[in-house]
């Protein structure tokens, strides 16, 4: 192996993983989610920075306005918008796991636009003000620090292993290791090989944490379409006829109950906030239910419904369940007016 691939697989799973100063700054203790980090931290915060980050399409309501409230001194965003990033799929040097947990180079391709910066070099100039020199850190350097912290994760894919083997799946603990076809394969193992058993833990169920009642009768869950992927902000730019806009799915049962027809504008009320939005009438859903996803947050801001609460082992906000009111909007306009 060249010296410039890497360390060898022994040393990447002998070094101890953090130092004793890097301890202090990285496992000072516990982290907190985006989510629990924005909606309950109750001291000023100096700075937030954001890498390419879309998690204010998807947060709650509470969330949302508690991060507009933070005394907030620094807010550096590494996008197109204050520090300008060149992108690191053409634009630069790295890697890339696509959803088979292959992990790839990326090669420049291109220059970056004038004023456009690598995002290494961004984050060591950052911390440059702040105090830490880290000099000019190349990618490859980044990702074999990487592998030294996790090396059961990636310790044996050196760039010169990527290379040679076009893409690795992780994981890949050294480098006599050919990388893992499907993740749990030890499983279908023998004896020695297939190594501890899965641990797993009986929880009691609890369940959502507000339940339709007199006033808000039924309970909406919220998710993503298939068409618009993930928050939608990949997709939202693109024309398609499966783009039809946000909307309230709703049951046949509970549609003809209450006199909406399908495409009729109709309000949605929870404890926290209204919103209005076309019905659909989806035979698939059961009668209690309705549907909206959080794609089109210009039109319909549909996470001002939602909970300001959230998982309390994975930090997930309690996006899935919601006690809300509907009532069709002409109903509400024909009363405004009497």
């Amino acid at each position: 192996m060249s010296a410039s691939a890497g360390p060898p697989a022994a040393a990447v799973s002998s070094k101890p993983r953090f130092t004793r100063t890097d301890a202090a700054l990285v496992l000072a203790g516990a982290g907190l989610t985006v989510v629990l980090a924005v909606a309950v931290t109750r001291r000023p915060v100096q700075g937030v920075a954001l890498l390419v980050v879309v998690a204010l399409v998807a947060f709650v309501l509470l969330a949302r306005e508690r991060l507009a409230r933070l005394r907030i001194s620094a807010l550096l965003v590494a996008g197109m918008v204050v520090l300008p990033a060149a992108a690191t799929w053409c634009e630069g040097e790295g890697t890339v796991t696509n959803s088979e947990r292959r992990v790839q180079r990326c090669r420049k391709a291109s220059e970056p636009p004038d004023g456009a910066k690598d995002e290494l070099w961004i984050i060591a100039q950052i911390a440059k003000r702040l105090g830490h020199d880290w000099g000019t850190p190349t990618a490859e350097e980044v990702w074999n620090e990487f592998r030294e912290v996790a090396p059961e994760f990636a310790g044996g894919m050196s760039y010169e292993r990527l290379d040679a083997l076009n893409g690795i799946q992780w994981p890949c603990p050294d480098e006599s290791h050919p990388g893992t076809t499907f993740l749990h394969e030890r499983l279908w193992e023998k004896g020695e090989k297939r190594g501890p058993a899965a641990p797993f833990t009986v929880v009691r169920h609890e369940g959502p944490v507000e339940m339709p009642d007199a006033e808000f009768p039924l309970l909406l869950t919220t998710g993503r379409r298939l068409e618009s992927y993930n928050t939608g902000v990949q997709t939202a730019g693109y024309d398609s006829p499966l783009h039809w806009g946000e909307m309230l799915d709703i049951s046949p049962e509970d549609a003809a109950r209450l006199g909406i027809s399908d495409n009729e504008e109709a309000r949605i009320t929870s404890r926290r906030g209204s919103v209005v939005a076309p019905a659909h009438i989806d035979r698939s859903l059961r009668a209690g239910m309705v549907f909206m996803t959080f794609h089109f947050p210009e039109n319909v801001a549909t996470n001002l419904l939602t909970l300001d609460v959230s998982d309390p082992k994975s930090g997930t906000a309690e996006f899935k369940a919601c006690a809300v009111r509907v009532e069709p909007s002409r109903a509400l306009a024909g009363s405004a007016h009497t």
